[in-house]
């Protein structure tokens, strides 16, 4: 290669990493909103909850045949966010039923994503690595 293409080449490489680095800001900062938002009778429902970023192997990620769970997942071709809890009830807890309220602690949090996304990046700009 060039002195251009390896220069290229390191660039692309830096900003992959620092997407990535976005992506597990992002995550963390998700659960511990959605940890914080939800309620708490044992604490089964609020300690369940597990976070990944990652940058997939291949293929395409998704929730399927995930029927007690509550897992929002985002992502793009070079990494992803996947955020589930397998209590049992947490569905309830997320959507409600007659006679009890939606907490509604995950629609909440990622209503904020955008805001998340944002900070996260201007973190990584001013070279924080949280």
């Amino acid at each position: 290669m060039t002195a251009g293409r390896d220069t290229i080449a390191e660039w692309s490489r830096a900003v992959r990493a620092d997407a990535a680095r976005v992506a597990e800001n992002i995550a963390r900062d998700l659960a511990a909103q959605i940890r914080a938002a939800t309620p708490v009778d044992t604490g089964r429902a609020r300690d369940g909850w597990r976070v990944a970023a990652s940058r997939p192997a291949g293929g395409e990620g998704g929730a399927e045949g995930v029927e007690n769970q509550v897992s929002p997942e985002y992502g793009t071709r070079d990494f992803s966010i996947r955020i589930t809890n397998g209590a049992p009830y947490i569905r309830v807890l997320e959507y409600g039923r007659a006679g009890v309220a939606p907490a509604a602690m995950v629609r909440r949090a990622v209503a904020g994503f955008s805001e998340l996304a944002a900070r996260a990046a201007a973190e990584i700009k001013k070279g924080g690595r949280r």
